[in-house]
């Protein structure tokens, strides 16, 4: 998702959860103009602290959905 829009997810970390909170950002598309996309979302930080799991929410004009992402040290 954010490889398509482009941007940072803002998140707050409790020890090893992970929250993104509900935010909007703007995806320019051909003959639609600005489309708004709302994501949110929420993981996981591994006991070592050498990888996290995200689950993002979206919901578009264009459909909703969700995806996972593992990021890695």
């Amino acid at each position: 998702m954010f490889t398509l829009i482009g941007g940072t997810a803002v998140c707050t970390i409790d020890g090893a959860s992970i929250t993104i909170p509900e935010s909007v950002a703007s995806l320019s598309v051909p003959l639609l103009g600005s489309v708004d996309v709302t994501y949110s979302g929420y993981g996981t930080m591994s006991n070592d602290g050498q990888s996290f799991v995200v689950t993002y929410i979206y919901n578009a004009i264009f459909g909703s959905g969700s995806c996972t992402a593992t990021y890695t040290k």
